[in-house]
């Protein structure tokens, strides 16, 4: 199973390249640079052959995924590890985000300043200004991101192909933190397999693309909202909420999750994982939903749907990642965001309903232990 594995996060990772902006550089390298350039030619001058390509690797994850759940038990750490570079080292083909995250800490060591008050179109010349998008807003993200991003920027030696290589090493870290995590969780509270959880977690298609692939900065919050959470399982109070103000120090939408670690003493930990759940997935789905939501906020609530081990809840969970990583297919056949919110809708709703359809009606054996 881990071949085919690897075989896919090598397609996902030569794929991802193709997406390079054409005003980036990363290598000077002439065989870099030709498969790059053929890269570039699928994607954005063969936009149907993309699209296709795109909508087959997202029927072979899925697949894959399926079948890892249903017919493995357990996974040794080095699979995670060695899927975690794989995946990792892609480049971030949907999204422009990382480079906003480097260059506010560029801000603060080059040019000595607070890219909480200041947006990257104020320094004008800059030559990263030339592929980065979404360059007219201060940073919307917490004081303790902003330290946190110094640390690849300054390992990177404050070049961008080696700095973008340090966040993502970060990331795949945080990500088998995460997993570790997850099982622990699981462990202690007896509500799911652990081995099972990590594999559901883990191996999701949408969380290996939007916390490895893409890297945003969700696979630190969810880390630590994790953290958190298994130290206040743990009665380790003082050190889950400081893990919780660490996390919304990176992205204030961690706080989402207060309320049922506020409750758990009154409810007990299975109600308050549905609180967890329930907060992170409705808030950002009713708050600005046509022009705020963005696909990547389910994974906020994912592992502690898992965690449940409520089986309806997490096919409904499953269903809704599968209409958010086919939300991109319009975007990759058109080059344009312009989806409505009533057809984000019913890319999200539709497969989970589908999905709860299916689970109600079969007894599937991948989740024949959970719960």
């Amino acid at each position: 199973m881990i071949w085919a594995w690897l075989l896919l996060a090598t397609s996902w990772f030569a794929y991802s390249y193709g997406f390079v902006d054409f005003n980036l550089t990363l290598s000077n390298n002439p065989l870099i640079v030709k498969v790059i350039g053929w890269g570039q030619h699928l994607v954005f001058f063969d936009r149907p052959s993309s699209t296709l390509f795109y909508c087959l690797l997202l029927i072979i994850t899925w697949g894959l995924y399926l079948v890892t759940i249903w017919k493995s038990k357990k996974w040794a750490y080095w699979k995670y590890g060695t899927l975690a570079l794989l995946f990792g080292l892609a480049y971030p083909m949907l999204t422009h985000d990382i480079f906003n995250y480097l260059f506010h800490a560029r801000i603060v060591v080059n040019y000595h300043a607070n890219p909480h008050l200041l947006a990257p179109q104020v320094f004008v010349g800059d030559p990263w200004l030339r592929f980065m998008h979404w360059v007219h807003s201060p940073s919307a993200y917490g004081p303790v991101f902003t330290a946190t991003m110094l640390v690849p920027y300054l390992v990177g030696m404050t070049k961008l192909t080696t700095s973008l290589l340090a966040y993502k090493l970060l990331a795949c870290a945080s990500y088998l933190l995460a997993i570790y995590l997850v099982g622990e969780i699981a462990k202690r509270n007896k509500l799911i397999d652990p081995n099972k959880a990590r594999l559901l977690v883990a191996l999701n298609p949408i969380i290996l693309t939007e916390w490895l692939i893409n890297a945003h900065n969700e696979v630190l919050m969810v880390t630590l909202m994790l953290l958190a959470w298994w130290m206040v399982g743990e009665n380790k109070l003082w050190r889950g909420w400081s893990a919780i103000a660490l996390s919304a120090g990176l992205k204030y939408a961690a706080i989402l999750v207060a309320p049922a670690l506020l409750l758990w003493k009154f409810v007990g930990e299975r109600w308050a994982l549905w609180i967890a759940v329930l907060s992170l997935v409705i808030t950002p789905f009713v708050y600005h939903f046509d022009f705020q939501y963005q696909i990547w906020y389910i994974t906020w609530a994912i592992p502690f749907a898992i965690i449940t081990g409520n089986r309806k809840l997490i096919a409904a969970i499953l269903g809704y990642s599968i209409g958010g990583m086919l939300i991109y297919a319009p975007y990759i056949a058109t080059g344009f965001w312009n989806l409505t919110p009533m057809t984000k809708i019913l890319y999200l709703v539709s497969p989970a309903a589908l999905m709860l359809i299916v689970e109600s009606l079969l007894s599937i054996n991948t989740h024949r232990k959970i719960s």
